[in-house]
């Protein structure tokens, strides 16, 4: 889990962590050293999947225009806000999720 540390004046300061981001162009499942997610899905739709062992908070984001979406799927029969998946269909739309201790993500 990422340590998050509030300083003087309410500025948020993250504490020797530098957040990862990536863009991918194909389905990839999301390991611990992920934060920020892109998806490229000018050529096909993609899927993210939350792994079974990660934990924490994640930023999903879809950056083309096409008709394609980017479908966010968990691989251990987990709920994303009550359902089994959730999809981003415009392009600049992102999602950040977070599990909580019975291994469902939420939105927040």
């Amino acid at each position: 889990m990422k340590n998050l540390n509030f300083t003087q004046g309410r500025v948020l300061k993250i504490n020797s962590i530098s957040p990862a981001f990536a863009t991918k162009s194909t389905n990839y499942t999301v390991i611990i050293n992920d934060f920020v997610l892109a998806g490229d899905c000018t050529n096909n739709p993609i899927t993210f999947t939350l792994g079974a062992n990660i934990a924490g908070w994640y930023k999903f984001k879809k950056v083309d225009s096409s008709a394609n979406a980017v479908t966010i799927t968990t691989n251990n029969n987990k709920l994303i806000e009550g359902s089994a998946t959730l999809q981003i269909t415009a392009r600049g739309n992102s999602v950040d999720l977070m599990v909580d201790q019975l291994g469902n993500w939420w939105i927040v």
